[in-house]
């Protein structure tokens, strides 16, 4: 039987064309620099976005999230010191 309405993706927007310094993980995931669109009021802004190894997203930031998401990743850099810390203490005791 022939199937006559075959649904294909197509993305207008995605990939974006004008990208900004691709970076390419040994896993075959990639990040980049595009100019978006903010949702709020439609303004260009620079958006850092993580891609698979088939240019599906994973997840994205602007700088906002990114620099929100830079403090956290220290946080929690100190969080794991301080652990691994304790846990030397407790094995040495």
């Amino acid at each position: 039987m022939i199937n006559l309405f075959h649904i294909s993706k197509r993305y207008i927007y995605w990939p974006p064309k004008k990208k900004i310094r691709t970076l390419k993980f040994p896993s075959g995931k990639k990040c980049f620099i595009f100019i978006g669109k903010r949702d709020e009021d439609g303004k260009e802004e620079p958006v850092l976005c993580f891609v698979d190894n088939q240019n599906h997203k994973l997840t994205w930031m602007n700088e906002e999230e990114f620099l929100n998401f830079e403090k956290l990743a220290k946080k929690v850099k100190e969080q794991n010191m301080l652990m691994e810390e304790e846990y030397r203490k407790s094995f040495h005791e």
